[in-house]
């Protein structure tokens, strides 16, 4: 895959303005409500039992927001964004809380939680879009991308006659670096990163409000991980969306997030701007994400990891959920959970 557009006003633009935690904290106070659960829990109903794989969130996503959420395997991350979104399927059912959506075109707030399936329907791709972890688990492999992008297009605008859909459609494509004439090409057609970026181009086709990416460089060598990462960035910062993004690598999210919420257990356990998590963490889970990934600009030195394993849901602990695995844990942790 060689017809790569040049991507050198992203990769090496000059560096921009790096915020501190107060001029965060400020922009986002500024900033209207997008997104707001609250007490929201998430279950999963088994035959061995009810999963409690998201517990007691609480969280307000603003208007051109950067919001990275941190977590092990298991810990939540996934299931609290398909909760968001409301994508999840049975055995997940959203148990308890609410969230709610505010428009951006100043309509009245609407419930996700409790908008029936043709609403969602109205919203999806125009207020609220999903990029998925493999790109091929989305996009149609025996369908052409035009196809794919055209349909989206129309599905939501059919006032736009095909010739315009498949203008945009090139458009969205060059936005993400791949040229044009690309749309001719069946998903499997494309190298990994190019599907990854096709991806997120469909995500952006009827200028959603707020992005949910679900670790969308997970599959991507580190080189093309930096390109992708470059331009959501660039992308974020000319249209004005908001991003929910997770993955599992803290380090990722320290370079690219206003806030960073830390899940352990199906809860937060921690909740900051990237600074803060970065160079005071409160919490030993947090802390010991941070230890876990080698500076670039520090002497060599020997990394620790996490011992144990994540706790099993249908078994947690009295008090808090990390005190088995925790070397800072009191009699006090074991006995109470303060979240």
């Amino acid at each position: 895959m060689t017809d790569l557009l040049p991507a050198t006003d992203i990769l090496h633009a000059e560096t921009p303005h790096i915020e501190t935690s107060e001029e965060i904290a400020a922009r986002l106070a500024a900033s209207p409500p997008l997104l707001v659960a609250e007490n929201l829990d998430v279950t999963y109903v088994t035959e061995a039992g009810e999963v409690p794989a998201c517990r007691n969130v609480n969280l307000t996503l603003h208007r051109g927001e950067i919001l990275g959420v941190a977590g092990e395997s298991a810990s939540g991350k996934s299931t609290l964004l398909n909760a968001l979104a409301r994508l999840q399927r049975p055995p997940a059912i959203t148990s308890g809380g609410k969230v709610t959506f505010y428009p951006t075109d100043d309509s009245d707030p609407m419930e996700i939680s409790s908008m029936s399936e043709e609403e969602l329907r109205e919203r999806r791709w125009t207020s609220l879009s999903f990029v998925m972890q493999s790109a091929m688990a989305c996009l149609n492999p025996v369908i052409r991308l035009e196809s794919q992008f055209t349909d989206v297009i129309r599905e939501h605008d059919p006032e736009v006659s095909k010739e315009d859909a498949s203008k945009k459609a090139g458009e969205l494509l060059e936005m993400v670096g791949i040229p044009a004439h690309r749309l001719k090409a069946f998903p499997f057609q494309l190298s990994g990163g190019m599907q990854q970026r096709a991806l997120i181009a469909l995500s952006l086709a009827c200028d959603p409000d707020v992005v949910f990416m679900d670790e969308p460089t997970t599959a991507v060598d580190v080189i093309m991980q930096r390109q992708i990462l470059s331009q959501i960035l660039h992308l974020q910062a000319r249209l004005g969306f908001a991003i929910v993004f997770v993955t599992h690598d803290l380090s990722l999210l320290l370079e690219i997030s206003d806030r960073i919420v830390i899940m352990y257990g199906g809860r937060f356990v921690e909740v900051g701007s990237a600074e803060q998590i970065y160079e005071s963490g409160l919490h030993p889970y947090t802390r010991g994400l941070r230890s876990s990934f080698p500076p670039l600009s520090e002497p060599v030195r020997k990394l620790h990891g996490i011992p144990g394993t994540p706790p099993d849901l249908l078994g947690l602990p009295v008090g808090c959920a990390f005190a088995p695995r925790c070397p800072r844990a009191t009699q006090l942790c074991l006995e109470e959970r303060r979240n």
